[in-house]
């Protein structure tokens, strides 16, 4: 039986949105549009990732029409373990098709776990943490992974083998509490430099109650270096 030309390509279009197989020769198509994208935000993200196509609701094998332009845009983070992309393809600018294409996503960084229990304040080093490396997908936004340890302490008594968060850490106290420190003290053009002592432990920019040795009681003053705190500004 023949079937015409103009028949023959009517039912490749009608079976191509199932197949979903670009023509030969055929420019970038949709899905691999949205991988792109979503590629270069993992890039960002992760030391080393991985997508697989999902769902994609195309149209004549994803393949962008002739004279058309593709807007990209991702729905969510992209370190999630299910990301939707959103692919406009626009005639000028009027809209001519949206689909939304869904990836599987893998993403794997080194993070950093406790080889022991690290007392609350203690400095994080090779000694009490070592490289780990990590699928971080799916984390949540509020406790990322850590991506190095230096100058930074525990905000509180962590068990062994713990994954580190943020949230797990603070930075390295520059002033110990009933440590002795120098407290400037500014107003306007006019500096002066007291002794005293800190009454809490504080790291680099953060305030803290020191009490002067002589005169004053208890002042709230910004650390400004190991030692040094800073009232009046």
């Amino acid at each position: 039986m023949r079937t015409s030309l103009p028949r023959l390509h009517g039912l490749l279009c009608a079976i191509a949105p199932v197949l979903a197989v670009p023509s030969q020769g055929a420019g970038p198509t949709l899905p691999d549009a949205a991988r792109e994208a979503l590629a270069a935000t993992l890039t960002s993200q992760c030391e080393h990732h991985r997508t697989r196509l999902l769902r994609y609701p195309g149209t004549s094998g994803g393949a962008l029409p002739a004279g058309h332009e593709l807007r990209v845009q991702l729905t969510g983070p992209g370190s999630r373990r299910r990301q939707s992309v959103r692919v406009d393809v626009l005639d000028g600018e009027t809209l001519h098709h949206r689909a939304t294409v869904v990836f599987a996503v893998n993403c794997w960084r080194t993070a950093y776990r406790t080889l022991r229990e690290i007392p609350r304040g203690e400095a994080l080093s090779q000694t009490n943490t070592e490289p780990w490396r990590v699928n971080t997908t799916g984390w949540r936004i509020s406790r990322p992974p850590l991506s190095g340890v230096a100058g930074l302490a525990a905000r509180r008594t962590l068990p062994a083998g713990l994954l580190l968060g943020t949230a797990d850490t603070m930075p390295v106290p520059l002033v110990r509490r009933h440590d002795r420190v120098w407290l400037q003290a500014v107003s306007g053009a006019v500096a002066v430099a007291v002794p005293g002592r800190a009454l809490a432990d504080a790291g680099p920019g953060e305030s803290v109650l020191v009490r002067p040795l002589q005169g004053t009681g208890p002042v709230r003053a910004r650390v400004t270096g190991a030692g040094r705190l800073e009232a009046g500004r």
